[in-house]
């Protein structure tokens, strides 16, 4: 029977908390989404910690940079890199930390652009950092105003466009929302599972509309294709070139993502097998559950790691068509 010990090996600032025995550290929680810009985290230590005579909070401060490692004997897997955002210092003290979208929540001056491409809004709200474009730099945008808004709130914006952003390695990924060359990680109920929250997921229960729209690079004019349910929530895609033809074709697609006869819910893993939201997951299903079979989307993933252990809630989105 193999025996597993629990690690983590958190930095913040100066301070480091490295133990196998959760010195110094209450619970920390990591959230990755690919619904949203940035990833986030919550550390919480003791207050009644001192370092060198000083009580700990001295130590911290917003801006510091944070860094948490968690695994089992010994093997560390980085969870999280980003930056202290705020502080509450109560009993204990609360930590909440983000990632490099920390350093783009500044106010922008405001801009217009009367034909703007991916790669110049792309470069207007993050200008100091490298980037990585999947979707094309010279894609067209067209007409787009940036007011009062930080590069966070157009990071958020751009997504009606298709238009996803996360950071790897501290470099911009400029993508869609489940990128080609996802990583497929297999999720074995006998091995991984601790808890099992999916339920049966029926295509007619789902109401929501599809609305696809494009600008019609000559005219200027809008082109519109609709798809689902007249009584359904909307959601609203836009591209730019596309012809009405091309855009049904990609509103009955985005369709088939929202209304499917499958799975919903989460599971709940242990730390390992890392699996992270954006991943393709096989599930691998005991007699029990032999009908939640099949490989789904990975639409957020949470991770929690304190006394009660080191788990990883992942919720599914969408069933993969193999």
């Amino acid at each position: 029977m193999n025996v597993y010990s629990l690690n983590s090996r958190i930095k913040i600032g100066r301070l480091l908390f490295e133990s196998d025995v959760f010195t110094g550290i209450h619970k920390s929680v990591i959230r990755k989404s690919v619904d949203t810009f940035g990833n986030s985290a919550t550390i919480e230590i003791p207050r009644n910690l001192s370092l060198e005579g000083k009580p700990v909070e001295d130590y911290l401060k917003r801006g510091d940079s944070v860094l948490i490692e968690l695994g089992y004997n010994g093997d560390f897997h980085l969870e999280f890199e980003g930056y202290v955002s705020d502080l509450t210092l109560k009993y204990p003290i609360v930590i909440e930390c983000e990632d490099e979208s920390y350093h783009l929540k500044s106010k922008l001056a405001n801009k217009s652009f009367s034909k703007a491409s991916v790669g110049d809004i792309i470069e207007y709200i993050a200008p100091s950092y490298t980037k990585n474009y999947v979707i094309t730099e010279d894609t067209q945008i067209g007409k787009f105003n940036i007011k009062n808004e930080t590069g966070v709130d157009v990071a958020k914006r751009l997504n009606d466009y298709g238009i996803y952003l996360h950071f790897k390695d501290k470099v911009l990924q400029v993508t869609f929302k489940y990128p080609e060359g996802f990583n497929r990680k297999v999720f074995d109920f006998s091995k991984h599972l601790k808890k099992n929250a999916l339920k049966t997921r029926k295509k007619e229960d789902t109401k929501i509309q599809i609305k696809a729209v494009s600008t019609d690079r000559k005219t200027g004019k809008k082109i519109t294709a609709i798809a689902g349910d007249e009584d359904g929530a909307v959601r609203v895609l836009n591209y730019i070139g596309k012809s009405k033809s091309e855009l049904q074709d990609l509103a009955d697609n985005e369709l088939e993502n929202w209304k499917y006869d499958g799975l919903e819910g989460t599971l709940t893993g242990f730390g390992y097998p890392v699996v992270l939201a954006g991943d393709h997951l096989e599930l691998i299903p005991t007699s029990d559950f032999i009908e939640q079979s099949g490989v789904f989307a990975v639409q957020k993933s949470t991770v929690n790691f304190g006394l009660q252990g080191y788990s990883r809630v992942l919720h599914l989105g969408f069933q993969i068509k193999e």
